[in-house]
């Protein structure tokens, strides 16, 4: 196999000293997350029935993907075919394209050998590219993305009053939730100069979601003969910045227990909401092909392409859902039990 004109461990050829996947094509993934979180908690005025706590998160996700042979400049390939390659040829102030001052191949103008000649011929001659060419001509392929999130959260809980059964207790609190996504891609990739495919630009975006909630928990009753019977609910209202985000979602749910917990019968009922992510809404299009086959026509295989496009979509809508959740656990002794749930 050869890269741009080099040997890279050719059978046969002991004087090969270059592994063209390993060196010359060699990606690096650099991933780094950074997480701190602080938080207090406490008594509301003293009392022991009510408590409070809050909490705030910064979490900073980057990564950083380098790779160096698996890309060209096409400006500079082109160049090299034309005889005015290498790094000491052409300048943005002096151009001999464009003031014919320096002939194809001279002084330190190179031509880059795109044939095998370009292997098989002896070290020093003129059909042999360059080290100085290659690099030229290979462009370093980068991106880097970041996810910033900053969370902050407080919670009040506590006993509203006692019914016969027990304590209804309550909680209430809010949340403050602000993302940001970027992508950096080299200028070369910016200005669409590589052979990789369609330009790919900066981006940044962010998105900040604000979120009140509470939740209830009701013992309906408790009974020595009959068992116990608990009510749970929560409502939660949630806006993000972007097109149709805000959404209301309620959770129910009833459990019974007999007195010895012998069997206990469950059932929840609730909706949920999930915003796109920035990456989702924001990413970068991407285009590819991939051959067809067709196992009806196997003379004529991978003969035809389809083309993708992945982009994203700034008014993407949220997901929703309903759910529901039926179950009862049976409890003969304490050691074993047995589980049945249907959602």
């Amino acid at each position: 196999s050869r890269v741009f004109g080099l040997n890279c461990n050719l059978p046969g050829n002991p004087s090969t000293t270059v592994n063209c996947r390993s060196e010359l094509n060699s990606t690096l993934y650099q991933v780094d997350s950074m997480r701190f979180m602080g938080g207090l908690e406490g008594k509301v005025f003293g009392s022991d029935n009510w408590h409070y706590t809050g909490s705030l998160v910064h979490a900073i996700n980057g990564e950083d993907d380098s790779t160096f042979g698996s890309a060209f400049s096409m400006p500079n390939l082109r160049a090299g075919l034309s005889g005015f390659g290498g790094s000491g040829c052409l300048s943005p102030s002096n151009d001999p394209l464009l003031n014919g001052t320096v002939r194809p191949g001279s002084g330190a103008c190179q031509f880059f050998n795109i044939f095998g000649s370009s292997v098989t011929t002896t070290a020093g001659s003129p059909l042999a590219n360059t080290a100085d060419m290659i690099t030229y001509i290979t462009a370093q392929d980068w991106q880097k993305f970041e996810i910033v999130s900053q969370v902050a959260d407080f919670v009040v809980s506590g006993d509203l009053f006692t019914l016969p059964a027990g304590k209804v207790g309550v909680a209430i609190g809010g949340q403050h939730r602000r993302d940001s996504w970027s992508a950096d891609y080299p200028a070369i990739q910016n200005a669409g100069q590589s052979d990789l495919q369609a330009p790919f630009f900066d981006r940044k975006a962010e998105q900040t979601s604000n979120a009140v909630f509470t939740e209830v928990s009701v013992p309906l009753m408790a009974s020595d003969t009959a068992g116990s019977l608990d009510f749970t609910g929560a409502l939660r209202y949630e806006n993000t910045a972007g097109p149709g985000l805000s959404t209301t979602d309620p959770k129910f749910g009833l459990l019974y227990a007999t007195p010895s917990d012998l069997l206990k019968v469950r059932g929840t009922w609730s909706t949920s909401f999930l915003a796109p992510s920035l990456y989702q809404r924001f990413r970068q299009n991407v285009v590819f092909s991939n051959a067809v086959d067709d196992g009806l026509t196997a003379g004529n295989d991978n003969l035809s392409r389809v083309v993708t496009t992945v982009a994203g979509n700034a008014n993407l809508k949220p997901q929703s859902s309903t759910n529901y959740n039926v179950g009862f656990t049976l409890k003969p002794w304490s050691s074993w039990s047995f589980d049945v749930d249907y959602w």
